[in-house]
């Protein structure tokens, strides 16, 4: 049966850069943008917005301060929620969709019901 344009699927390919991303977080325990770009082959773009989408959500910690402006300076995450191997989804309206628990969260971390 074919989609809407844009209503916002929960699947996503195994090989999906923000699913390498998140195996690779789950494996380093400590990173910042550049060690998820040198390890996995993610955009620098990419690595940046899923960071800071899933950090905004709780999924990730921020362990060092980042000194904004300053050349060679990133801010260093740590996983705070992980909830399993398959990596949590960033949906067309603002919230996290996370497929090994099957719960959405918004941009503050609270867990999102539907009003169904």
């Amino acid at each position: 049966m074919a989609r809407l344009r844009g209503s916002g699927s929960t699947r996503r390919p195994a090989t999906d850069a923000r699913a390498k991303a998140w195996a690779s977080m789950r494996v380093l325990r400590r990173f910042d943008a550049p060690a998820l770009i040198s390890v996995c082959g993610i955009s620098r773009d990419n690595a940046t917005k899923y960071l800071a989408q899933i950090a905004q959500a709780g999924f990730l910690r921020r362990l060092s301060g980042y000194a904004g402006g300053k050349a060679g300076v990133f801010a260093e995450y740590q996983i705070a929620r992980d909830s399993g191997p398959r990596a949590p989804i960033v949906r067309l309206d603002c919230t996290i969709y996370d497929p090994n628990t099957g719960k959405r969260y918004g941009r503050d971390g609270a867990e999102v019901f539907d009003a169904n």
